[in-house]
């Protein structure tokens, strides 16, 4: 695996770790005690989807940047993008994140002050394939 293919690949422990816990949540104890095991190619698919979705909203919040005329892109950017491709069901677990985020990081005044506002789309987003 060529290196820069390496550094994109999301850590196979807590991606194992994330999709055990949820399947948990959702399904509760197990039948008989018995813990649900996850196979390598589902690991790998989990993996690959996780890598996918995070490409995509970058490159939809990238999008959204440059239509501002800005380089860097923002936590607003991020919501937008979610709300843009139709994942608005992500966007306040994502908030509630990012604030706890900044109180975890000194910054709790200026996340109490300026909370993250619900993006909202300015525009059709005319190209739903980046390649990415």
């Amino acid at each position: 695996m060529p290196p820069s293919e390496m550094e994109t690949e999301l850590p196979k422990a807590q991606v194992k770790r994330l999709v055990k816990s949820t399947l948990q949540e959702m399904i509760g104890d197990a039948p008989g005690g018995k813990e649900f095991s996850l196979s390598k190619d589902a690991l790998l698919a989990f993996s690959e989807a996780g890598k996918v979705f995070v490409h995509f909203l970058t490159a939809t919040a990238t999008e959204l940047c440059k239509e501002n005329k800005r380089q860097t892109i923002s936590a607003k950017d991020v919501f937008a993008a979610l709300n843009e491709l139709e994942f608005h069901e992500f966007a306040e677990p994502l908030r509630q994140a990012v604030e706890s985020f900044r109180k975890v990081k000194g910054k709790g005044d200026t996340a109490k002050k300026t909370p993250v506002p619900a993006a909202k789309p300015d525009r059709t987003f005319e190209n739903a394939s980046h390649g990415g």
